[in-house]
């Protein structure tokens, strides 16, 4: 039992990443939805099991394969290399969304310009990938457990003294659609979506935890159990928006404005010393992601800790900074979207791998 809950945590630990911590995910792909999004979440969820599951396990089938390469073996190269520049691309995406991250929660908290904050969490990214800084980045994945914990502590509490029926609640939790990109048509296809986009983003290190796994079934079990946990921090995630949708919202000259960090948001509202607490933890979840992203997208094109690597990890980071500059509403309502249609080619070869697992030995 215990090799599936350290498979499960360490999916739901590389998934489930800073712009979850936000709020702004689930506002997004479900809570805009109204309740539809609830159903879509549970949707969501089962999916999440299902390829969590088998992603976990085509890395515990290829253990002795790197991750694109186990992607090659299952799919042929052609394919396989289709879907490693979706997971690439992806990749960047998030990365892109932490830039514009930094420049929203810092503008959100202290009234900073949005540049200042983005410009900020790309020098310090850059650095700490130049500079190796493993300890830093190990350190702050290290807390992550624990601002899950808190995270989930705080959406229960909010939880639990609401007491507003969500039907009430309904009609301004559906008008945040009208502030959203018109990228989702309908809360189907945004559960979808969702899921495309983050198997897409957790692919690498779902396969890499699979690789350490010898025990097939440990692999099967801890990647659905996994799965569960992210729609089950998801759940709650939405339900706390839904629940704390005047505290989200304002309203100017007429128009609804949402906050772009809707967490924050909801804590400022519940208390200073929390909202600072939880401004810290957020920010070290966006910088720990930012890192993460980075570092991986660089490692692909180049040498690490070679001098190379320097011009296009600064070169890498002006391009991400650049793009941050639509801001971190845009970049997540815009890119991720995208990024999760062009991963339904993922999906498509998640769905095909029992098949051919079964027709013959790979």
């Amino acid at each position: 039992m215990s090799r599936i809950l350290i498979v499960a945590f360490a999916l739901v630990g590389a998934i489930v990443g800073a712009a979850f911590a936000t709020g702004r995910e689930s506002l997004i792909f479900y809570t805009s939805f109204g309740l539809k999004g609830t159903g879509g979440l549970i949707i969501a969820t089962l999916l999440y099991a299902y390829f969590s599951m088998i992603l976990v396990y085509i890395g515990q089938r290829f253990r002795n394969k790197t991750p694109h390469k186990a992607l090659y073996a299952l799919s042929g190269k052609p394919l396989g290399i289709v879907i490693d520049v979706v997971i690439l691309l992806t990749m960047f995406s998030t990365g892109v969304a932490m830039i514009a991250g930094g420049g929203s929660i810092l503008h959100q908290q202290f009234d900073l310009p949005f540049w200042q904050g983005s410009l900020l969490m790309a020098v310090i990214t850059a650095l700490t990938i130049m500079l190796n800084a493993r300890k830093v980045v190990i350190a702050v994945g290290a807390l992550t457990p624990f601002l899950l914990l808190f995270l989930i502590a705080i959406c229960s509490y909010s939880l639990i003294n609401n007491q507003t029926p969500l039907t009430e609640l309904e009609p301004l939790v559906l008008k945040t659609k009208e502030t959203l990109p018109g990228t989702l048509p309908n809360w189907l296809i945004a559960a979808l979506n969702h899921v495309s986009f983050n198997m897409a983003v957790g692919a690498g290190m779902a396969l890499v935890i699979g690789s350490c796994e010898k025990n097939p079934k440990h692999a099967l079990l801890g990647g659905a159990l996994g799965g569960l946990l992210i729609g089950g921090i998801l759940l709650l995630g939405h339900f706390n928006l839904f629940t704390n949708i005047e505290a989200i919202t304002a309203s100017k000259a007429g128009k609804l404005i949402v906050a772009d960090m809707p967490l924050l948001a909801i804590t400022a509202s519940l208390s200073p010393i929390v909202s600072w607490l939880m401004m810290l933890i957020i920010f070290g979840m966006i910088y720990n992601t930012s890192v993460s992203m980075f570092y991986v997208v660089s490692a692909r094109f180049v040498p690490m800790e070679t001098k190379q690597s320097k011009p296009f990890i600064v070169l890498l980071m002006a391009v991400a900074l650049l793009l941050s500059s639509f801001g971190f509403t845009d970049v997540v309502g815009y890119l991720y979207p995208l990024m999760g249609y062009l991963g339904f080619i993922l999906i498509g070869l998640l769905l095909y791998a029992p098949f051919k697992f079964r027709r013959k030995s790979i």
